[in-house]
């Protein structure tokens, strides 16, 4: 194409460009053209990405930082539409939370819960929704104008009955499937408010160091922790608090006491932290950073407190037994009791290698003796003999493991299932447990 030809072709560009104004002119054609519905409706339906946004409260007018959200919110489904995805987002309005009460209370001079329901708690709840819609057309032209595509005609109400429900019903199913556990944690307190205070709500303005009084109650402690011990008898109810709950152990000195009761712990102070072996499928998914693949050996079995840590990839053991999470602050441990832990002290490979360990020392111990393999294990790992009934069963045990070793033709067969008890002592809950 000639210089003239491209003259006669393409319209001049003006020299002088108002982006605002252009700006303009393309959101008035997406909306003449129906532009973000075709990009849905064009879409197969059986190719289906959907997005529900993480609703703001349209109490307040939006701000800057709403905008820098806005458009994160905005790239995935685009990304997804443009990957011939049919993206559908549904917008949606945060009714619920303290600052939505406080503005109200603000507003009508109320100073207290008390106040509140003196003025009625049906018309102050009814005040609170009528607020909370306050600046929805804000929202709403703040939304159109950054060029963010989401449905708010149809969008979903966070007080609206449905949306409760089904809230309710997820959780149903959590329960259904047992992944709800009971437990405590500690949370910032409004005494005024009478309720627990979000990570939001703390953001809003939370005053530190403040006077906490506290009531402490003495209780006679008395000894024992049997079950079927006379305090049992005398203090069902443990009103004295004579029986204590048992507490696992976290992994890390689950790790150590298994290298101690192996032998093979080396307890050498200080210096670099070593690297805990992973699997380099498991280390390859995270990257490879600064963590070295290392072998079993006595430079890492080196007591847990030397382990390096890396917050995008945590030792597996550690973490199947509760390891915090390193990007966030733990107020408290958690302490779970579920099958991976099981599997994990029966099938990893650092645990059966200890295992082995284990076995040799205890069979050099005993002399190849069954009787007095048994007992030298218990002493060494729980600091107690096995009492009649325990002996004849690991005894019987260690029969049936030997019989299953010579099946498969093992060299030594005796000490493989010596080998299978002491991997079974691991499992303990006397080993992990601490009452």
């Amino acid at each position: 194409m000639t210089v003239e030809a491209a003259r006669t072709q393409f319209e001049p560009a003006p020299p002088r460009v108002s982006f605002p104004d252009l700006e303009q002119e393309i959101l008035e054609f997406w909306r003449e053209q129906r532009i973000f519905e075709r990009s849905i409706e064009e879409r197969p339906a059986d190719r289906l990405f959907s997005f529900y946004e993480g609703p703001p409260t349209a109490n307040g007018t939006p701000g800057v930082h709403h905008v820098l959200a806005r458009v994160f919110k905005d790239l995935i489904p685009r990304y997804k539409t443009m990957r011939g995805y049919r993206a559908p987002r549904k917008g949606g309005w945060d009714t619920h939370g303290l600052p939505v009460e406080l503005e109200v209370e603000r507003e009508l001079g109320l100073r207290n819960k008390r106040e509140i329901e003196e003025y009625g708690v049906a018309a102050f709840n009814e005040q609170c929704r009528q607020s909370v819609f306050r600046y929805v057309a804000d929202w709403e032209r703040m939304t159109d104008r950054v060029g963010c595509w989401i449905d708010m005609d149809e969008a979903y109400v966070t007080y609206a009955n449905e949306y409760i429900e089904s809230c309710w019903w997820i959780f149903r199913r959590l329960w259904d499937r047992d992944l709800i556990f009971r437990d405590y944690r500690v949370t910032p307190h409004c005494p005024r408010c009478g309720t627990s205070l979000s990570s939001h709500e703390i953001a809003l303005g939370y005053r530190e160091d403040t006077p906490d009084p506290s009531v402490t109650v003495l209780f006679e402690l008395q000894a024992g922790d049997s079950e079927g011990s006379p305090n049992a008898e005398a203090d069902p109810d443990n009103s004295l608090l004579w029986r204590f709950p048992q507490r696992r152990l976290e992994g890390e000195a689950i790790r150590d006491n298994v290298l101690a009761v192996s032998g093979n712990l080396n307890l050498a102070p200080g210096g670099k932290p070593f690297f805990p072996p992973v699997p380099e499928s498991v280390w390859r998914s995270f990257g490879m950073g600064k963590w070295v693949l290392t072998e079993q050996g006595p430079d890492v079995w080196r007591r847990s407190i030397y382990s390096y840590w890396k917050r995008g990839l945590r030792y597996p053991m550690f973490e199947v037994f509760d390891q915090p999470d390193p990007n966030v602050t733990c107020e408290r441990r958690n302490t779970t009791t579920v099958p991976t832990q099981a599997l994990t002290l029966l099938n990893n490979e650092f645990v059966l290698l200890q295992a082995d360990y284990f076995a040799k020392r205890v069979d050099r111990r005993a002399g190849h003796d069954s009787r007095l393999a048994v007992t030298e294990a218990y002493r060494i790992a729980l600091s107690r003999e096995p009492t009649p009934k325990e002996l004849e069963a690991n005894l019987s045990f260690l029969e049936r493991q030997k019989a299953y070793h010579q099946g498969r033709g093992d060299e030594s067969p005796g000490l493989a299932a010596l080998t299978d008890l002491c991997d079974v002592i691991f499992n303990l809950n006397e080993f992990v447990y601490m009452n």
